[in-house]
């Protein structure tokens, strides 16, 4: 029938299908037998790609943390010094000085009818000569404008010193109080030359300078406060201007300078006799200079290291808590900061000598190194008590080549960071 040839024609046809080739045959054939073949290639290239993968890793995580200890020995001080200003040799101390001014204003308590002249403070300089020159009181000074003021008592002029080729002018400080009364004499910091060397070759190279405003000329009525009240105003104000200073000190002490509290000195030019006003405010002024003796860290720990170290070597050392040491200064009420040459003083206290380690030269000193050579290394450095080192990732086994790539991490020795 036809339908019975239709179905001997499919069986036909898929007789007549694809045959596999001999390279197709052969390869299912293998792998029919061998089964494990295919999945051992698998991990071949597993096994190379991460070995490949912990190299890249390698090469960029590659570092080193190296934690120190450095050298330290422990001492206790109580020694008198003697430091020279400004000096080369031995030790040494730097004068170092700021100043202020306050200005408060009170209310009057009274009044009075009492004109007034200005008065205030002036410095004369001599650089005509190298002797001495004494005026006499009541030295007649003029003011740029024209105003006179004159000298309240005799003053000698010391003679000018030659340093360096370079003239120094001699100087002195006196008290100055206006020819006439009224507030037209009330200037500030000012210029002046002495009157009777006009028309003379001393008239250029004798002159004055302001120390401070000239206040206090008045004409006719003038509010007042009692010297009680000023004196209690002033007081408070010296406190103020001393704690303001003390600050200062401590901010704008220069770097790798230590100063100590009692190396600190004050002094306070107050205008105590200007105790009235044109007006029902009264001010009362104060003005104070704070001066201290300082002193660099680096010369005070070499000069102290000779005497706690007999066999001290010159190698590079710090003193962490030498700001905590006791300074004492000898002498202090009879000293003049600003002219003393030397310092005697006593520096007491337990104190902790640290050698220095130089980082850099330790870093290049192990770079490329192998990790069991890192003992070996620091031994060689003097000034490491002991050391321990971590190298990334943890399979390698020398340290990096790049001295970049080691972190240094100094550790001081306990009893420094107390």
């Amino acid at each position: 029938m036809q339908r019975k040839n239709i179905v001997q024609d499919i069986v036909k046809i898929a007789s007549r299908g694809h045959h596999p080739s001999d390279h197709e045959s052969s390869f299912w054939t293998e792998n029919e037998k061998h089964p494990l073949h295919s999945h051992r290639s698998l991990w071949v290239v597993s096994a190379i790609s991460l070995i490949a993968l912990m190299f890249a890793l390698s090469y960029v995580f590659a570092g080193a943390t190296l934690k120190i200890t450095p050298r330290a020995e422990n001492f206790h001080l109580d020694q008198s010094f003697t430091a020279q200003k400004n000096s080369k040799e031995g030790l040494v101390f730097e004068l170092m000085s700021v100043e202020d001014k306050v200005v408060s204003e009170i209310s009057a308590s009274g009044t009075k009818d009492a004109p007034e002249k200005a008065s205030g403070r002036v410095i004369l300089f001599n650089a005509y000569s190298s002797s001495s020159v004494r005026l006499s009181t009541e030295t007649r000074l003029e003011t740029p404008d024209g105003k006179i003021f004159k000298t309240t008592s005799a003053v000698t002029i010391p003679g000018f010193k030659t340093e360096n080729k370079q003239v120094m002018p001699g100087s002195v400080e006196i008290d100055v109080l206006a020819d006439k009364t009224g507030e037209e004499y009330n200037l500030g910091l000012t210029d002046f030359k002495v009157v009777g060397f006009k028309g003379t070759a001393k008239y250029e190279k004798f002159y004055g300078r302001g120390k401070t405003p000239l206040v206090g000329g008045t004409s006719g009525k003038v509010y007042t406060v009692t010297v009680e009240e000023a004196a209690r105003t002033r007081a408070e104000m010296i406190e103020s201007l001393r704690t303001k200073l003390s600050a200062r000190m401590s901010s704008e002490l220069p770097a790798g300078f230590v100063l100590w509290s009692d190396a600190l000195f004050f002094k306070t030019d107050s205008n105590a006799s200007v105790l009235f006003s044109s007006t029902e405010k009264v001010p009362i002024s104060a003005q104070s200079t704070a001066y201290a003796f300082i002193f660099s860290e680096k010369n005070l720990t070499d000069e102290l290291v000779k005497i706690l170290i007999s066999d001290y070597d010159k190698s590079p050392v710090f003193i962490p808590n030498l700001k905590d040491l006791k300074f004492s200064l000898n002498d202090k009420g009879n000293l003049v900061p600003e002219e003393a040459k030397t310092a005697s003083f006593n520096l007491s206290g337990d104190i902790q000598v640290v050698w220095s380690v130089d980082e850099k030269v330790l870093k290049e000193s192990l770079a490329g190194k192998p990790r069991k050579g890192f003992q070996s290394v620091i031994h060689d450095f003097l000034g490491v008590s002991e050391g321990q080192s971590q190298i990334r990732p943890f399979w390698v086994r020398h340290f990096p080549k790049n001295p970049g790539k080691i972190k240094v991490i100094n550790s001081l020795p306990s009893d420094t960071q107390k």
